[in-house]
């Protein structure tokens, strides 16, 4: 399973050490060793331990929508991904891979946070909207998969385990 962290600036405008992302994504590289990656602009910083189970070759995560506007990491499984795909490319979206993950930006840019409603699987997730500096944060409802937080020296942080919370200093 994989693994996701981050920080985002409370006051919005300090960016996050990439340093401290690192060590925080390097504290759970055991959750996800395929793919590292993150994603970082004024404010806000996320990286995606990835394990890779769908598109192996495409699917690195952070991912975002074809504009760039909205970024997501997840750690799980969106189950009725293919389903939501289907309605999404009906409805004009389109898609770079066949990674569940992407489905989330077309998902909250088309319903917004009723999204989650229309969301099955088990998955923690960190959504970036960059038009309005929003996060939001979500995990499925019986919450199989982990997401824990905290806020210190004005930043709010996650991650999928408290060490990678520690690791970020």
């Amino acid at each position: 399973m994989c693994g996701i962290v981050g920080a985002v600036d409370l006051a919005g405008v300090r960016s996050f050490p990439i340093t401290r992302l690192t060590k925080m994504a390097a504290s759970i590289r055991h959750r996800g060793p395929d793919d590292a990656f993150g994603f970082s602009e004024k404010g806000i910083a996320m990286a995606t331990q990835r394990l890779a189970i769908q598109d192996v070759a495409a699917g690195h995560q952070p991912l975002a929508d074809p504009r760039g506007q909205v970024v997501v990491s997840q750690n799980g499984e969106l189950f009725n991904a293919d389903a939501l795909r289907c309605d999404l490319q009906r409805a004009g979206h389109s898609f770079a891979t066949h990674c569940d993950t992407e489905v989330w930006p077309a998902l909250y840019l088309s319903f917004g946070t009723d999204c989650f409603v229309r969301a099955n699987g088990q998955f923690a997730v960190a959504l970036w909207d960059s038009r309005d500096r929003t996060l939001l944060l979500a995990r499925d409802r019986i919450g199989i998969c982990p997401l824990y937080y905290t806020v210190a020296d004005g930043y709010l942080l996650w991650a999928s385990e408290i060490k990678a919370l520690l690791a970020s200093g």
